[in-house]
């Protein structure tokens, strides 16, 4: 009895809200039925806002977007790659130095396991607006807390980039495939 009610209710319903529009198999698989998604979310640490990563469809191009948390109304693109050439692959996935004034942008990103990759990465300064790409096929890269180094992973070694001097240091030497492993887990940790 109930169930032929509530059968009842959601046909009604659905006349009601889709009576209207006409649902075309076209439309189904085109995605126009499908959940709006949200790429990369960061809270900024230093205001009451937060990122996101977007694709503008119409541009085909990919903007980090400043919301603010009380009004959830956008304040301003960071960076927008329909302006920015180098970034032609896109942005893959991207953080912030603790100060909030530079982001480390992933791009040309490659599978090596389920969750590790390597990538290319390049600094964005927020302020003066320059994209400098910094590392090739690198893995883990990680801000110092100072913000003025970063350093990460690359062929089983470690490295430091310099901001400043623009130059990498080499940390380790002994790192080799499936041997010795500087800096990053193995593929078993992801498994786990």
């Amino acid at each position: 009895m109930y169930s032929k009610k509530i059968t009842a209710l959601l046909l009604f319903l659905c006349f009601t809200l889709f009576g209207q529009q006409k649902i075309t198999v076209e439309a189904i698989y085109n995605g126009e039925f499908r959940a709006k998604g949200m790429d990369e979310l960061k809270s900024m640490k230093n205001t009451n806002q937060y990122t996101v990563l977007n694709f503008d469809e119409t541009a085909k191009s990919m903007q980090i977007d400043l919301f603010d948390f009380a009004t959830l109304k956008k304040v301003a693109t960071l960076i927008d790659t329909k302006n920015q050439y180098k970034l032609l692959g896109g942005i893959d996935s991207y953080s912030f130095s603790s100060d909030e004034k530079m982001i480390l942008i992933a791009n040309n990103t490659h599978k090596i396991y389920r969750h590790s990759f390597t990538a290319d990465y390049f600094l964005y300064d927020i302020e003066t607006k320059e994209l400098t790409k910094i590392l090739e096929q690198v893995q883990e890269p990680t801000f110092s807390p100072d913000g003025k180094k970063i350093a990460y992973a690359k062929e089983n070694n470690l490295f430091i980039y310099d901001i400043t001097a623009k130059t990498n240091s080499q940390i380790t030497t002994d790192g080799m495939k499936n041997t010795i492993i500087n800096g990053i887990t193995d593929w078993v940790y992801e498994e786990e």
